[in-house]
């Protein structure tokens, strides 16, 4: 199964639930917001939401896309859009993004990406000091928070 967005694409719409809910959001948070969009996706068994590769850096899994479209911004909130028309996402996809914006959009980015640190994280699976830029492949990302969903169902049921 392919993706049919971008990674800008599901970025914006995170910017977009931003500025909706009026609850401003820096680019590592949008970074982060934009990966754990795409992780829950592939992590409930969905096709991959982007089609960009995630990476590897020292602070966590970065889409480099994101990542150039926002580092003008620093570390102060984003109060635009990234895109001047709305991205058509199916019923699924709206539903996993609007869920990680409210479970996770109030959540600072230095938080959000210790959250990426965890330990077996798909990001601590590839990560090396050596050799910042490495793609962590959808299978990593699906197979840990498909692990986390099951953990999570086991629990509920209990």
């Amino acid at each position: 199964m392919s993706a049919k967005h971008t990674a800008l694409e599901v970025a914006d719409e995170i910017i977009r639930l931003s500025l909706r809910d009026e609850i401003p959001v820096t680019p590592m948070q949008i970074q982060k917001l934009t990966y754990f969009s795409h992780a829950w996706m592939l992590g409930l068994g969905y096709a991959p939401l982007f089609q960009d590769a995630v990476e590897s850096w020292q602070f966590g899994p970065v889409i480099r896309s994101v990542y150039h479209s926002l580092k003008h911004f620093g570390s102060a909130p984003v109060r635009r859009r990234l895109r001047r028309e709305d991205t058509v996402f199916d019923e699924t996809e709206r539903r996993v993004i609007e869920s990680v914006w409210s479970q996770y959009g109030h959540i600072d980015g230095v938080t959000l990406s210790g959250m990426t640190h965890a330990e077996g994280s798909p990001w601590q699976q590839v990560y090396t000091k050596d050799k910042r830029s490495q793609i962590i492949h959808n299978h990593l990302i699906r197979d840990y928070y498909a692990a986390i969903f099951e953990r999570y169902r086991a629990h509920a049921k209990a």
